[in-house]
């Protein structure tokens, strides 16, 4: 009976020592999800931030894309205005030439400078509006 007994003491501090690891293996793998949790944590918070970038950045983007369409419009209409030579008629009411602008400014100048005869005023007068 002391050899059993024996062997139940040992076999029972075997059960022990490999309990003990077991709690050791198991906090260390508690330890590793909340270490884990934690980093999960925090690339929560940085997708969010980053997030709150991209939807500014894409809102200054289309707010520069369409000033640039703007920028491009007045630069475009300042070329065509600079390579013209231009006139600005002031003074005529609006609307008063109706849908045929470009005829009515043509028969203003010929009104007004009846003795300019050399002049092709249907040619020369190419836009009006």
């Amino acid at each position: 009976m002391v050899h059993n007994h024996e062997q139940a003491q040992k076999e029972s501090r075997k059960v022990k020592l490999a309990n003990r690891q077991l709690q050791l293996s198991i906090q260390k793998v508690v330890k590793s999800c909340q270490d884990i949790g934690t980093r999960i944590a925090s690339m929560e918070t940085r997708i969010e931030e980053l997030g709150t970038e991209v939807r500014a950045a894409t809102a200054q983007t289309a707010t520069q894309g369409q000033q640039i369409s703007d920028i491009q419009w007045k630069l475009e209409d300042a070329e065509n205005r600079q390579r013209r030579n231009n006139l600005r008629v002031l003074g005529i009411a609006e609307d008063l030439e109706g849908q045929h602008a470009r005829a009515y400014i043509v028969s203003l100048f010929k009104k007004a400078f009846p003795d300019l005869t050399v002049w092709d005023w249907e040619k020369e007068i190419q836009r009006a509006h």
